[in-house]
């Protein structure tokens, strides 16, 4: 093992033990084109990563772009009970694990990737948005802060 993945799997490790505040649901207003997306992060002074968040109308329109990498942070158990469609799971406290599988992917460091988890208290897809800006260095990483909660509530689409 080289000594940027042993860098890379400690950094990691630590990332994935530190807790977060809640999450808090984003006041962006959605934008139309989805291709142009660029949105910023809240005002909040609890804000927890530097990742931006989006809403369940801007996910529901990235999910059927298949540019656009979709990670769902929850525990397998619960991805394979439902998950949004075209959605990758690498659950965050395993994220670790899952580098070889997730580095096999090859993706360009500009890649626009949406990463979920429960919503509302959940901190998953914080940890794994800040493993990928900071240890990876992707510029494109949004958080659907109010995620499967919100998802099912409002009707999205599901896959098992």
């Amino acid at each position: 093992m080289n000594k940027t993945m042993k860098y890379l799997l400690s950094s990691l490790c630590i990332a994935t033990s530190v807790l977060f505040l809640s999450c808090k649901p984003s006041t962006e207003t959605p934008k139309e084109n989805v291709k142009e997306m660029t949105l910023t992060t809240s005002e909040s002074t609890e804000k927890k990563s530097d990742s931006k968040g989006v809403t369940y109308e801007q996910v529901s329109k990235l999910a059927e772009d298949p540019d656009v990498l979709i990670i769902d942070a929850r525990k397998t158990e619960e991805f394979v009970q439902g998950h949004i469609k075209n959605s990758k799971n690498f659950y965050a406290m395993e994220f670790e694990k899952n580098i070889p599988e997730f580095l096999g992917l090859n993706l360009p460091a500009d890649k626009r990737i949406v990463v979920y988890c429960g919503g509302g208290e959940c901190e998953l897809s914080h940890m794994i948005a800040d493993q990928l800006t900071k240890q990876f260095k992707f510029t494109n990483v949004y958080i659907y802060l109010n995620g499967w909660k919100e998802w099912t509530e409002k009707g999205g689409a599901v896959s098992k």
